[in-house]
């Protein structure tokens, strides 16, 4: 009789369902976090926009709320996996299981990604969801600064942004012929996901000061 493990319960919709569920939910919220300080019969955007403060500490501010979101929910989500490992050890006598760690559990299935494994990993993952929070942000400025030319502006900038960060897997598949390393094509990517970066944030900056519309 093939005994059971915590890794079948990690595939199941009661288990994914709750992160997807997360995962939607702050989606939403990098969107609502701009657009509640314009949308209903509240002036809020006029007082945040004129304090008396660089506008990009705003913008900062709320990529910083995103990031202590996301990460409060991973710190959740490793706690509550101790809770249900334990859950498992009380429902099912010890002959009829198989015992697994947090770590093996998150190195064997996609919680990995949640869970990276060492400090780069995790630098890595959560700094290109970051990068892409920017973008959404700095998207978000363009349509609040042009309005209906706005949306279009965003789109390009979104698109651009996206074309810079896979600039280098691009040359080195169609134009390099596989030419570079593993490890050069990864500095290129860093290099790439920096300049991105960098460009979201001073974009960013450049609307809130100059263009943006309350």
């Amino acid at each position: 009789m093939e005994r059971c493990h915590f890794l079948d319960f990690v595939e199941t919709l009661w288990f994914v369902g709750p992160i997807a569920l997360s995962v939607v939910a702050l989606q939403i919220y990098v969107y609502f976090i701009w657009y509640r300080d314009w949308l209903g019969k509240n002036t809020f955007s006029y007082r945040l926009l004129t304090l008396p403060v660089a506008r990009i500490q705003i913008y900062l501010a709320k990529a910083t709320t995103i990031l202590l979101y996301v990460l409060g929910l991973v710190a959740l989500q490793l706690l509550l996996l101790q809770v249900e490992i334990q859950v498992l050890k009380w429902m099912i006598p010890q002959e009829f299981r198989l015992d697994y760690s947090v770590s093996e559990i998150t190195s064997l299935s996609y919680l990995y990604i949640l869970f990276p494994s060492s400090l780069i990993e995790f630098v890595l993952y959560y700094g290109v969801g970051m990068m892409a929070v920017l973008v959404v942000f700095t998207a978000i400025l363009f349509e609040r600064s042009y309005r209906m030319k706005g949306i279009l502006y965003a789109a390009l900038y979104c698109a651009l942004s996206l074309f810079i960060f896979l600039l280098p897997v691009l040359l080195n598949d169609f134009v390099f012929n596989n030419y570079f390393y593993v490890m050069e094509l990864f500095v290129m990517e860093l290099i790439a996901g920096i300049l991105v970066l960098a460009g979201a944030i001073w974009t960013g900056n450049y609307l809130m000061k100059n263009k943006i519309r309350v």
